[in-house]
């Protein structure tokens, strides 16, 4: 079972699609650098779940369910 890293993504830093469609340099960068920070994560045996502020701050009943779920299960 892998142990589970909770993140909140904010929408500018780390470029969400739904509203970043082309990016800036730096935003790539950030792309590359969340990547990679979840393949050194899952060779130590944790898994990152990712949510979008977007979701948070308009979905937080459904992002609450999920993280509930999570804790369950764990």
């Amino acid at each position: 079972m892998l142990l589970r890293i909770i993140e909140c993504d904010g929408d500018y830093w780390h470029a969400n699609p739904k509203f970043y469609k082309e990016l800036a340099d730096w935003q790539v960068k950030r792309k590359q650098t969340d990547f990679e920070k979840n393949v050194i994560a899952l060779r130590n045996g944790f898994r990152i779940v990712r949510f979008w502020e977007d979701n948070i701050i308009n979905n937080f009943d459904f992002i609450k369910g999920i993280i509930h779920d999570l804790l369950a299960t764990t």
